[in-house]
């Protein structure tokens, strides 16, 4: 009998038939389908499985840095952080109570006891998120700094995600790394503060503003929508995201989807979730600090991303904001997260610079760094592709540049924020026993 006559299966399971010449051609597309099943869901799967992997190195490296910055052992500081985590608590604790009086009523007892609740001063997203986090886990300031590191690191992810396709794995590894690694990111990790989920929903609302600018999808304006409701009710920073579409469509010199009533219906979602709140809001801040017009902070928040970025790499970030936002827009050809990237640089700029404020804060510029860190690797990867050495591919030769300026300039992977000075102890131990003795005596009655 010929060789091709062998017996072979057609399915999973045992069952083989006789070969002949009919049935020939039908079996090698059968074992073809079978076999290529598993590998169609395992190449499925493969993504997801390293961006999980990504995702919790991120996680252990910012812990690590919140650790060696003693973020873990030191008091709270400013007046922010502690009325941040006294409002988490009070939420947490009106549910964990069963709910025993009106909301109000229970705010009224809490501020008794702790007056650091703002309730009001700022979005609800991030205490009732601190709320939700200390239901599960324990309601301790460890606890809810352990939630920063995991929306650090999340923003760090969803870098990775944007960059790994386009740039590699390595280059959008270092890229997420250097996030994590920023000194101001570092800082403000290490406290209970709302600027970290204020970037991280803005950068997910530029990336779906992208989306909608290469599909124009409506369900990717709504996305886009959704966002920025969720960033403004985190901090009234977040209204800086209305500005980015009109910078965005601007970029990318596409007019006519002003027609688009997916983009309307957008805008109209935005107004009538986040627009009451943020009115809201401002009545309630309205005179508690003395407020300089913003155009006097134009210069001050420009000068600031100079100095977020560093000198030795601002000429870098110009050179990719050069080839993937400049020359493409010039030709047309601009790809939407491009555009949106750069978008939400200026508006961020913009809003800083029109709104009154107390003074120039380095943490307001941390939305936009995952978007200047787009433009650096691809700064970057522009200055590697012009560097000619056959020998050495490419992506090899970004590395060594990213190696050669994290050992000579701003970024540091160890260097200690500032709020290692804080002096453990203090007020934060005598608020401790007083919620124990509160527990204790019940504070619903």
């Amino acid at each position: 009998m010929d060789r091709a006559a062998r017996k072979f299966e057609i399915t999973p399971a045992v069952k083989t038939v006789q070969p002949s010449i009919e049935t020939g051609p039908i079996r090698a597309e059968v074992r073809s389908e079978f076999a290529d099943g598993p590998k169609t869901f395992r190449a499925g799967l493969t993504p997801v499985l390293r961006s999980s992997t990504v995702f919790l190195a991120l996680l252990l490296v910012v812990i690590l840095l919140q650790w060696l910055g003693s973020a873990y052992s030191s008091e709270f500081g400013g007046a922010d952080e502690p009325a941040h985590f006294v409002t988490g608590l009070m939420i947490r604790d009106y549910v964990a109570s069963g709910f025993p009086s009106s909301p109000v009523t229970w705010a009224e007892k809490y501020y008794v006891h702790y007056p650091r609740v703002a309730f009001s001063m700022w979005g609800p997203l991030l205490h009732i998120t601190e709320a939700a986090w200390t239901l599960v886990f324990p309601p301790t300031r460890i606890s809810i700094l352990l939630l920063m590191a995991l929306i650090t690191a999340t923003t760090s992810t969803l870098l990775y995600r944007v960059l790994v396709e386009e740039f590699g794995t390595m280059l959008a590894v270092m890229a997420a790394l250097l996030f994590a690694a920023t000194p101001v990111v570092q800082h403000y990790t290490g406290m209970v503060m709302a600027d970290g989920l204020v970037a991280l929903l803005d950068f997910c609302a530029a990336m779906a503003f992208g989306r909608y600018l290469d599909t124009q999808k409506p369900k990717h304006a709504m996305l886009f929508a959704a966002f920025v409701c969720l960033s403004i009710l985190t901090k009234g920073n977040g209204v800086a995201l209305v500005l980015l579409p009109g910078f965005a469509i601007l970029f990318k010199r596409n007019f006519g989807i002003l027609k688009n009533r997916s983009l309307w219906i957008a805008a109209a979602i935005v107004v009538c979730i986040a627009g009451p709140w943020q009115y809201y809001s401002a009545k309630a801040l309205a005179g508690i600090a003395e407020r300089q017009p913003g155009g006097t902070f134009s210069i001050g928040y420009a000068r600031a991303i100079v100095y977020i970025v560093g000198l030795g790499l601002s000429p870098v970030v110009a050179i990719g904001v050069w080839d993937r936002l400049v020359m493409p827009a010039w030709r047309r050809t601009l790809a939407g997260k491009w555009a949106a990237a750069g978008a939400l640089i200026f508006s961020v700029w913009t809003f800083y610079s029109l709104v009154p404020a107390e003074g120039v804060e380095l943490r307001y510029l941390i939305a936009v760094i995952p978007a200047i860190l787009l433009f650096l690797v691809a700064g970057i990867g522009a200055i590697a592709r012009g560097i000619v050495i056959p020998s050495i591919p490419w992506r090899q030769r970004a590395l060594g540049i990213i190696g050669e300026y994290l050992g000579r300039m701003h970024f540091r992977l160890l260097d200690r924020p500032s709020y290692v000075v804080r002096a453990t102890g203090g007020f934060g131990e005598v608020s401790a026993i007083s919620r124990i003795e509160d527990s204790q005596n019940g504070l619903s009655r």
